[in-house]
């Protein structure tokens, strides 16, 4: 197969930032998202409806003309101990039905993450989630220091299932799965509960990880055995409740390449070609009608829509829905620069030495064997 259409990704997880620098990331998501999951650990955090209003307000100012009528931003509201059940209660009822959980310094601007996932406010505002049919999204590793980096996440599964248990009707997501020990046992549970799944943790392993800080990421990528597992499972479509959820997660290249470097792959750049080609190199992709492009559209955009009740990722009244790609080379800029001298803001692509205010994508510099040709 030399030629794919596949629909708009619905992104259940991503990191949009914040202020100027949304004229660079939003364009890339609302040209191939229907929805994105924007993360609300921005400084300040997303705590409240009204920081969520403006956020998305914010998010919609830098999206372009095109995508207007397509894209759709859904603010993630921040949960710490110190919420007040009331915050959620309000939220829910503005219509935010999405709230995060951060564990203590286990990821960015998680300085004032969890540490008491039984603390009297957080048990009372599972309560008010699942009452109201809101989504509580684990960043999940364990937050005690005793666990190695590559253990946090498999720690972290007796207090999610404590919570599953404490709260029998609360939706729960396991967010960026990576250690598939816990595939088995998250599949066993009721079907409130789901897992996403980054493309970068469909390639890399952790030996890809030592030494290459724009390989970094909460949570560490794990073994190749992970890599396997992970991949058998989106590729042949094996469960309804794995969806997409990039972490797409863009740092400058400052704050990437130096000592204790900032963790986060952003790979919406070139999203699509890395789905296509993960899917192609599991010889899945054989024809239109096949399984492998049924397994494809589940785990992009149908898993995500049934579990969350979204609309879908191609509407009929939305035209030029479905993004094509073709197998032709592209090469991945070695990073991309957001110019504003000319009155506007250009997003340029860089084939040079980057400066330390560039960002540089996932693969970059690196020719990729999926092309995006049209929309």
């Amino acid at each position: 197969m030399d030629a794919i259409q596949i629909p708009l990704l619905q992104n259940m997880y991503g990191h949009l930032r914040q202020g100027a620098l949304l004229a660079l990331f939003v364009p890339f998501a609302a040209k191939y998202c229907r929805h994105y999951v924007a993360m609300g650990n921005t400084r300040p955090p997303i705590l409240t409806a009204a920081d969520a209003d403006v956020y998305r307000d914010n998010i919609y100012g830098y999206t372009p003309a095109p995508q207007k009528k397509t894209f759709v931003a859904l603010p993630a509201i921040k949960i710490r101990e110190d919420t007040a059940p009331e915050i959620v209660l309000e939220a829910i009822q503005r219509g935010y039905k999405l709230f995060k959980l951060y564990p203590l310094a286990k990821t960015t601007h998680a300085d004032d993450g969890i540490q008491n996932y039984f603390c009297k406010n957080l048990r009372a505002c599972y309560e008010i989630i699942a009452e109201h049919g809101g989504y509580a999204l684990f960043h999940p590793e364990h937050p005690g220091k005793r666990w190695d980096d590559t253990e946090c996440e498999y720690a972290f599964f007796g207090i999610f299932e404590a919570i599953y248990n404490l709260v029998p009707k609360l939706n729960m997501v396991w967010e960026h799965l990576t250690d598939t020990r816990v595939l088995p046992y998250l599949l066993d549970m009721q079907a409130r509960v789901a897992c996403t799944v980054t493309i970068h943790h469909l390639m890399l392993r952790l030996n890809d990880v030592l030494g290459k800080n724009h390989h970094l990421c909460r949570p560490p990528a794990k073994m190749l055995r992970d890599v396997e597992v992970l991949r058998d499972y989106v590729t042949h479509g094996r469960s309804e409740r794995i969806m997409l959820g990039l972490d797409d997660a863009p740092h400058d290249l400052a704050h990437k390449e130096c000592a204790h470097a900032s963790c986060g792959v952003w790979t919406m750049p070139i999203a699509p070609q890395l789905i296509v080609q993960v899917f192609d190199e599991e010889r899945v992709l054989i024809e239109q009608e096949s399984a492998g492009i049924k397994a494809l559209e589940q785990f992009v955009a149908r898993n995500a829509e049934r579990y969350y009740g979204l609309s879908p990722s191609y509407p009929p009244n939305i035209s030029k829905s479905r993004l094509v790609l073709h197998r032709q080379p592209y090469l991945v800029p070695d990073a991309y620069r957001l110019d504003t001298t000319c009155g506007c803001n250009a997003i340029i692509p860089i084939r040079e030495k980057p400066l330390p205010t560039d960002f540089v994508p996932f693969m970059a510099g690196q020719t990729l064997p999926w092309s995006v040709v049209g929309k």
